[in-house]
């Protein structure tokens, strides 16, 4: 399990999972262009419904920018941010915000928070923690 009070992924920078996690992060996820939450791919056996990232804060508490960048959507504020042309495996839970898929982006897992906004050109796959 980790903790911590913000995460926030720059542009082409990587997160890479290898083995089942909780990640608990009190206010906002925040990923940049071509970011990378994901499976080690020697992680023998690891699906996305083994990574869970639990997000506490709201979206009246947002710092980052809600623009997507490939469609010109001027966004909105949300607690988690997915940036434009991620890779992301996991499954994420905002029950207090919106969880923000930007355009181009792959993501599997699940996906649940109070709304959920997916942009254009995105291909989402199920693979559930939750029951």
């Amino acid at each position: 399990v980790y903790q911590m009070q913000s995460l926030d992924v720059d542009s082409s920078a990587s997160v890479i999972v290898r083995g089942a996690t909780e990640i608990r992060i009190a206010t906002e996820l925040d990923t940049d262009n071509r970011a990378r939450l994901m499976l080690d791919p020697a992680a023998s056996g690891l699906k996305p419904s083994d990574v869970v990232v639990y997000v506490g804060g709201a979206d009246t508490s947002c710092g980052h920018d809600g623009r997507d960048a490939e469609s010109g959507d001027g966004g909105s504020a949300a607690v988690v941010h997915i940036g434009e042309n991620n890779i992301v495996q996991a499954n994420i839970y905002a029950p207090r915000g919106t969880v923000r898929i930007k355009s181009k982006t792959v993501a599997t897992g699940a996906f649940i928070g109070e709304h959920v906004r997916i942009g254009q050109n995105v291909t989402l796959r199920l693979d559930s923690a939750f029951k």
